[in-house]
């Protein structure tokens, strides 16, 4: 299923002490470092706003905000506590210190407000794509992911559901409901930064394990595997929360080498508000529609194939959000180069 949303769409371990540094060895001789500033406090991919020293989250009705762990980056040098995860319920303000390397400090206060009502976090509900092809989104009360519907001019053709354990995806079901033997079922087991991620195939006797290696900001910046006809790796680099170039390196009878690269607009993606992990979105989509951004062109060398350019026009609405993109794919294999326009219409809830 990954391979056709590509094609449709061209989509830490934290010591348990008690204070959180943004280096390890400083390294400071003859200065010391006096900057004790938040710089980013961000849940999944959503950052928080931060005005002076008062950061604020806002969540839909029915969240739980009672064991959030935020990615905190703070000045060079510095430390922070408390670190892990808060309880942000009822309104509850949570003061996080910020103490710079030569013991000047902040003081920092973080609270989430609940909105309900027309003013709920935006979420993407419909994809749909002038050939007929379309994805719906329903999501839990944490605004993560629990299914997704695919269709083909009104025919459900696939269907992807989504569980969790508290704050953890733990398994994922693909069903085609005309072709049974194409399901599977993929399960994810976290230990420290590594997922492994074992997908069972209904129509195959074999299991495939990928193994998913995550950066402190938990995406992937490694993904391999390994079966009998071969092994592939893919190298992850991102720039703030976009991904922005994957290196695969893959083995069978020869090694060849492809190289993605994705550029970004500075408008909120579709997905902007979508709490599910962050890894697994671009674990499964390739970046398209992942990060913070929306992609404005994707570039695919292929070592023994031609390559292949995805450019996207986007029109927003009011609130920065796409309400319509203009995709276009050019393969220089194909007859048909600059005629592969598809028009993709977004819904939000």
């Amino acid at each position: 299923m990954k391979w056709l949303i590509l094609n449709y769409f061209l989509i830490a371990i934290l010591s348990t002490s008690a204070v959180f540094t943004s280096c390890s060895t400083c390294g400071c001789v003859d200065k010391q470092y006096s900057e004790c500033d938040i710089l980013l406090f961000v849940d999944g991919t959503y950052q928080w706003e931060i005005d002076g020293l008062n950061i604020t989250g806002i969540y839909n009705e029915g969240t739980d905000l009672s064991n959030l762990t935020p990615d905190i980056t703070v000045s060079f040098c510095a430390i922070y506590s408390p670190i892990g995860a808060q309880d942000f319920s009822n309104s509850k303000d949570v003061i996080y210190t910020v103490t710079a390397e030569d013991g000047s400090t902040k003081t920092y206060t973080a609270s989430a407000m609940i909105i309900d009502g027309k003013d709920k976090a935006r979420l993407l509900e419909t994809m749909t794509h002038s050939n007929g092809f379309c994805h719906k989104y329903e999501y839990d009360t944490q605004n993560r992911i629990s299914k997704i519907m695919m269709e083909n001019n009104g025919k459900l053709i696939g269907m992807e559901t989504f569980s969790y354990s508290e704050n953890d995806l733990i398994n994922v079901v693909y069903e085609n409901p005309e072709r049974i033997e194409y399901g599977y079922t993929t399960n994810f087991v976290k230990s420290g930064s590594r997922i492994t991620a074992t997908i069972k195939y209904i129509s195959e006797i074999n299991d495939q394990i990928k193994i998913i290696d995550l950066n402190t900001d938990d995406f992937p910046i490694e993904v391999k595997y390994s079966n009998e006809l071969g092994s592939q790796v893919a190298i992850y680099q991102y720039q703030e929360f976009n991904l922005t170039k994957i290196t695969t390196i893959s083995k069978d009878y020869r090694e060849w080498v492809s190289i993605t690269t994705y550029e970004y607009d500075n408008k909120k993606s579709p997905f902007y508000n979508c709490k599910t992990p962050k890894w697994y979105n671009y674990f499964a989509n390739d970046g398209i529609m992942s990060g913070q951004n929306n992609v404005t062109n994707v570039v695919q060398e292929q070592e023994y194939a031609d390559d292949i350019t995805i450019s996207f026009e986007y029109t927003y609405d009011d609130e920065g959000f796409p309400i319509k993109a203009n995709m276009t794919k050019e393969d220089k294999g194909c007859a048909c180069v600059g005629e592969g326009a598809i028009e993709i219409a977004f819904k939000y809830k």
